[in-house]
């Protein structure tokens, strides 16, 4: 991903980081969501839904519980979401496999939530 947009994704997940109101991991992440997904510095969806994701992180730091949970579960939709690229370009790719490696683990729904925010 170009650096320019990552600093610019940062920049603006810094600038929402003083609006994340709410006392749980899920209310946080639906006060940010709700302020990335108009923000007028950031016009792609996919890095609105960044934007977000990573005020919250900022919010409760590296270390946290509650970061590594947010990082866990965007690190799984990175690698099911390259998964599936491999797949439409023909690759053999073992989803049940895949999919193994998360069973048991909480999950967020990140992009439930996100859906949700709309």
């Amino acid at each position: 991903m170009d650096d320019l947009i990552m600093k610019k994704v940062s920049m603006v997940a810094s600038m929402i980081k003083s609006e994340v109101t709410g006392d749980t991991l899920i209310e946080k992440l639906k006060s940010a969501m709700k302020v990335a997904r108009n923000h007028w510095a950031i016009t792609d969806e996919d890095m609105r839904f960044r934007t977000a994701v990573g005020a919250v992180m900022l919010v409760y730091g590296q270390g946290s519980d509650e970061y590594d949970q947010l990082l866990a579960e965007v690190q799984a939709l990175a690698k099911f979401n390259a998964a599936i690229r491999a797949a439409e370009a023909g690759v053999s790719v073992d989803f049940a496999a895949l999919a193994s490696e998360y069973e048991g683990k909480p999950v967020i729904g990140l992009l439930k939530l996100w859906d949700e925010s709309k």
